[in-house]
């Protein structure tokens, strides 16, 4: 009989821990489990931020490109074959090199600005003003070549 007795104190005090064992770790899965919203929330704040940024990071490179190519001449070296100018050239160099022409804005239409290379056309459209999503447009070319093509020219000078 006694031996009954201590088992049914060894369950109940098993039983007990038990219980006191589902409870903290119920606690431990609540707490678990707000762990996880809060880091999804930030997850998703940090996310939409990002977005942010990079949109304001596209706005400010774009403005950035079409201050430098406003403030600064376009000087390129063209050398037609009769060392002649075209029609969209200006020779107002003051360095008295025939073969280093300052360019104007030019025919978009006229053969003259047709037979540039790309690069040329970008910069040429850049330096009168004309905004990047609109050099793209005009000369079928993407976005990131017109930045590209901009971008290599304001380092070399």
């Amino acid at each position: 009989m006694k031996t009954k007795g201590t088992f049914k104190k060894l369950r109940d005090e098993i039983n007990n821990m038990l219980t006191d064992i589902n409870g903290a770790t119920e606690r431990n899965i609540v707490l678990i489990e707000n762990k996880i919203r809060t880091m999804s929330s930030l997850i998703d704040r940090a996310n939409k931020l990002e977005n942010v940024l990079r949109k304001e990071k596209q706005e400010i490179s774009s403005n950035v490109y079409t201050k430098l190519g406003r403030s600064r001449p376009l000087n390129l070296v063209l050398e037609n074959k009769n060392n002649e100018l075209d029609e969209h050239e200006d020779n107002t160099e003051q360095s008295g090199n025939p073969k280093l022409k300052t360019l104007r804005a030019p025919n978009y239409g006229s053969a003259g600005f047709q037979s540039l290379s790309t690069q040329e056309k970008v910069l040429i459209l850049f330096r009168k003003g004309e905004s990047v999503e609109q050099i793209a447009s005009i000369l079928g070319i993407s976005r990131g070549e017109t930045e590209l093509t901009i971008s290599i020219h304001d380092k070399r000078d």
